[in-house]
């Protein structure tokens, strides 16, 4: 609902659903954004995977260890695919390759190119899940993109336009997911599937 970070919010009981007994208040607060865009971007994935003549479907996650960046990389590795994440600091690289994710690079270079090229067999990362804004880092992600590849942006800040993407490399497949897109209706039954999987 619009101005849900206050103490008190008015919002629509079709936007409501049970917290599952099993998940305290605070993380069944967190969980619909992060969950919802993770599921928004497996349907923007799974659209895009008919495309790639390639049996090696690689992604590359920038924020990884965010919200969005947890729920949607467990998601991946549901459905098998291998997934190279990136995060700001080593302690966070570090968590992240105990939770079996060992494909780590960092956000803050640009060295990431050279790294990911070669975890991708020389034939290029088939998704790329941005949140970046630092200069160089959205170019030289489209850079290991290969030309059948998704570039899904979930920032929201200096994003930018499909037709800029385009001009970087021409074939790829340019979405923009951000919850606030959606209507009540797609809100409500998105919501109401995370409380059914989660109870």
């Amino acid at each position: 609902s619009a101005g849900c970070l206050g103490t008190i919010t008015e919002v629509s009981h079709t936007n409501c659903a049970f917290k599952p007994p099993n998940i305290s208040h605070a993380s069944a607060a967190a969980l619909p954004t992060a969950m919802i865009t993770a599921d928004l971007i497996m349907e923007k994935i799974a659209l895009s995977q008919h495309k790639s003549p390639h049996n090696e479907l690689s992604v590359l996650l920038h924020g990884i260890s965010g919200g969005v960046g947890l729920a949607t990389a467990q998601l991946l590795v549901k459905k098998g695919y291998a997934v190279i994440g990136s995060a700001s600091s080593v302690r966070k690289r570090f968590l992240m390759r105990t939770l079996g994710f060992s494909q780590m690079t960092c956000t803050r270079s640009t060295d990431f190119v050279g790294t990911v090229a070669l975890n991708a067999l020389g034939i290029g990362i088939h998704s790329i899940i941005n949140s970046l804004t630092s200069p160089g880092m959205v170019a030289a992600s489209l850079a290991v993109l290969n030309r059948y590849g998704n570039f899904i942006e979930i920032g929201k800040r200096e994003i930018w336009a499909p037709e800029t993407a385009l001009s970087e490399k021409p074939n790829c497949k340019f979405d923009l997911i951000a919850t606030d897109f959606l209507n009540s209706d797609e809100i409500s039954t998105r919501i109401q599937s995370l409380s059914r999987a989660l109870c």
